[in-house]
C-alpha cells in the first residue's frame, strides 16, 4: 500500500502550484489607474517644481519633482506627488474623494489667478520654437531692421543688429514661458515667421511694384514674418494643438505657393521685366493662401499624423524627380524650361495625391517620415553616381535624370515598406 501524507502532498504539488502563481497572478489585487488634468480646466498635466515655487504648494516637500493626480476604479482620485529622500525617488499617494478633488482644484485656481499665472499645457514645441526664432533673429531679423531703417553708420548697424538679434532670441523666450506650445504650436509659428518672409515681399511688389525700394521691400519682409509667427502660433490654438493637420498645412502652403510662382512663370507673367508684375504676384500669393485653405480642408477630413504631413513633401518631390525624364523626352530641359516647370508642377501634384491615399490608415512618425526621405535622397545619389560612371563622356542628360529617378523611386520604396506598413 501507497502511503502519502498531506505534507508530502504539498511538497509534490508545490512547484507546479508556484509556476502557476507566477504565470496567473491574482485578478484581485490589481488595479488600474489612469491620470487626469490637475486642474478643473484640463491645461495641466502635472505640477512641476517651478510651478510649485511660483504657487507655493507642498511647503512640507524638499527636493520636490511632481505631483498628479490619477483616477482610480472606485469613483475614487489619488494625489501622487514624487520628492528626493537621501538622494533616492520617493513616492506619497493620498486617497482624494470627488469632494476633495474639487476643494483642491478650487484652491489651485485661487492660486493661479493671486499669481497672474495664465494656465498652459503641454510645452513640447517651447524648445524648437525658440531654437528656430534664435536663428530667425541672428540670419534676418538682425540685418533686416537696420537695412529697413537705413542706418548706415558701421557703428550704428552694428549695435541695431546686436540688440535686434538679442530681442529676437529672449522674446519668443519670455513669450511662451506660461503658455501653451505645442507641435502644433510651433509647426505653424515657424512656417509663418519664414514663409511670412516671401509673402512680405510679394505683397510689397503687389502694392508699390517699381515705387518701391529695397528698404521698403526689407521692412515688408520683416513686418510679414513677424505677423505670420503670431498667426501661426495662434492657429496652433485654432487647431486645437494637432500636430498632423498644422503640417499638413505648411505642405500644401508650401506647395501652393509654388505652384502660384510656377503657373506666374510658364504663363509668361515675368518674361518681360518692364511690364507690370502684379498679376504674377497675385496670382502667386493666391496659390499660397489656396494651398493653406486646401490643406485645412484635407486634414479635417484625413486623420493625418505628424510624420505623415512630412512624408506628403517628400512624394510631391519624387514626383517632381519622375517627371522631368518625361520632359526631357518630349523636349529639351536646358532649352525649353517652361516644360520642365510644368511637367514637374504636374508630377509633384500626383505624388501629394498618392501619398495622400497611401497613406491613409497609416500613422508615421516624424523620424520614420525623415528616414524614408533620407533614403530617397540617397539613392537618388547614388543612382546619379552610377550613371556618371556609365556615361562620362558624352553626358547624357536623359540617362542622368531617368537613373536619379529611379535610384530616388527604390530608395523611397524600400524606405516606405519598412516604416509604412499598416
Amino acid at each position: 500500500m501507497i502511503r502519502f501524507s498531506i505534507a508530502t502532498l504539498a511538497a509534490a504539488l508545490s512547484p507546479a502550484l508556484s509556476a502557476t502563481a507566477m504565470t496567473h497572478p491574482a485578478a484581485h489585487s490589481t488595479t488600474t489607474e489612469v491620470q487626469i488634468a490637475i486642474d478643473a480646466q484640463g491645461t495641466i498635466d502635472e505640477i512641476t517644481p517651478k510651478l510649485r515655487g511660483r504657487l507655493g504648494l507642498f511647503d512640507d516637500l524638499s527636493h520636490f519633482r511632481r505631483a498628479r493626480i490619477f483616477d482610480g476604479e472606485d469613483g475614487n482620485y489619488v494625489l501622487e506627488t514624487e520628492f528626493l529622500r537621501d538622494g533616492a525617488l520617493a513616492r506619497r499617494r493620498s486617497a482624494l474623494a470627488p469632494a476633495g478633488l474639487d476643494a483642491f482644484r478650487l484652491d489651485l485656481d485661487g492660486r493661479l489667478e493671486r499669481s497672474g499665472l495664465s494656465l498652459f499645457g503641454t510645452q513640447e514645441g517651447r524648445g524648437r520654437l525658440v531654437f528656430n526664432h534664435s536663428v530667425l533673429a541672428l540670419g534676418f531679423y538682425g540685418w533686416a531692421l537696420p537695412a529697413a531703417a537705413n542706418i548706415d553708420d558701421p557703428t550704428g548697424a552694428t549695435v541695431t543688429y546686436l540688440l535686434t538679434s538679442a530681442a529676437g532670441i529672449y522674446l519668443p523666450f519670455a513669450l511662451t514661458d506660461t503658455r501653451t506650445v505645442s507641435v502644433a504650436h510651433r509647426v505653424l509659428n515657424e512656417y509663418g515667421a519664414t514663409r511670412g518672409i516671401g509673402y512680405g515681399v510679394l505683397l510689397h511688389d503687389l502694392l508699390l511694384e517699381h515705387e518701391g525700394s529695397f528698404e521698403s521691400g526689407v521692412g515688408f519682409a520683416m513686418g510679414a514674418s513677424v505677423a505670420g509667427a503670431w498667426l501661426g502660433y495662434r492657429g496652433g490654438g485654432w487647431l486645437d494643438q494637432d500636430a498632423g493637420r498644422a503640417t499638413l498645412i505648411g505642405v500644401l502652403g508650401d506647395y501652393g505657393l509654388a505652384y502660384g510662382l510656377g503657373a506666374a512663370y510658364v504663363g509668361g507673367l515675368y518674361d518681360d521685366e518692364r511690364s507690370s508684375r502684379r498679376p504674377a504676384d497675385a496670382l502667386a500669393l493666391a496659390g499660397g493662401i489656396g494651398g493653406l485653405a486646401a490643406g485645412r480642408w484635407l486634414g479635417e477630413r484625413r486623420d493625418h499624423s505628424h510624420g505623415d504631413a512630412l512624408l506628403m513633401r517628400s512624394a510631391g518631390v519624387l514626383g517632381a524627380q519622375l517627371a522631368l525624364p518625361l520632359a526631357e523626352a518630349l523636349g529639351n530641359v536646358e532649352d525649353d524650361p517652361k516644360l520642365v516647370v510644368g511637367m514637374a508642377m504636374g508630377g509633384s501634384a500626383g505624388g501629394l495625391l498618392w501619398a495622400d491615399g497611401a497613406l491613409e490608415g497609416r500613422h508615421l512618425t516624424e523620424g520614420e517620415s525623415l528616414l524614408i526621405s533620407a533614403a530617397q535622397l540617397a539613392g537618388s545619389l547614388v543612382a546619379l553616381g552610377i550613371t556618371r560612371l556609365i556615361d562620362s563622356d558624352t553626358d547624357n542628360v536623359l540617362l542622368h535624370l531617368s537613373g536619379q529617378a529611379a535610384g530616388a523611386t527604390l530608395g523611397f520604396g524600400w524606405a516606405f515598406r519598412q516604416f509604412g506598413k499598416d
